[in-house]
């Protein structure tokens, strides 16, 4: 059995809780009148990304039109995103006995600041996957520059493309069903492991 030697996480959705600054931002970027309902939340919770999107009314070209403006609303709002509750206990564990890292969509820059105003000094890097380039695709990067092999880095996630990016790269996938995408939804990508709170994370990736 490979030895993990490499937690990889999810931003949004998995250690920030920040699913209603998105949804708040894309109401205002494209005018959707929708109702910012438990149920309503739920619902997109439920869908795959291109399946929000098609649920909001929003195209492809219009999201990839506002990408930079989406960035910047976002980040006025970032004050008002918050690390799920239980995480920054569960980061020190980790720490003590794996490298971890950020992999993420939104900007480099805003989720270093935002890791060092929450006092989260544990990760050894930040990197950014833009909307132009797979998460596969830097997954299989950071294996490059860290030096190991795919079996050896879990990635955590929140969203069904994360479980099949990793598995793209060759990497174990932890799907958290407290973000963006439902428990559901994530277990029909078949990750390694779900999980529904933060403090089951060092057992489980121990027993990978």
């Amino acid at each position: 059995m490979t030895e993990i030697t490499h937690v990889i996480f999810d931003f949004d959705g998995t250690i920030a809780d920040s699913f209603h600054v998105f949804i708040d931002v894309a109401r205002e970027l494209f005018d959707i009148d929708e109702a910012l309902t438990d149920e309503f939340v739920e619902e997109l919770r439920g869908l795959r990304r291109d399946e929000v999107m098609e649920r909001l009314d929003i195209t492809r070209l219009q999201a990839l039109w506002s990408y930079r403006k989406g960035r910047r609303l976002f980040t006025e709002r970032i004050d008002e995103v918050n690390v799920f509750e239980g995480t920054a206990d569960v980061l020190d564990v980790l720490h003590d006995s794996y490298t971890l890292g950020v992999l993420t969509d939104n900007d480099q820059d805003v989720v270093t600041d935002f890791l060092a105003n929450h006092d989260l000094p544990v990760f050894a890097f930040v990197m950014e996957s833009s909307v132009f380039q797979s998460k596969t695709w830097s997954l299989q990067e950071v294996i490059r520059r860290e030096g190991v092999e795919p079996e050896q880095v879990v990635y955590v996630g929140d969203q069904i493309t994360d479980i099949e990016s990793a598995h793209r790269a060759g990497c174990e996938a932890i799907g958290v069903d407290w973000g963006y995408n439902t428990g559901a939804l994530l277990q029909s990508a078949d990750p390694e492991r779900l999980v529904s709170s933060p403090d089951e994370l060092p057992s489980v990736i121990q027993s990978l």
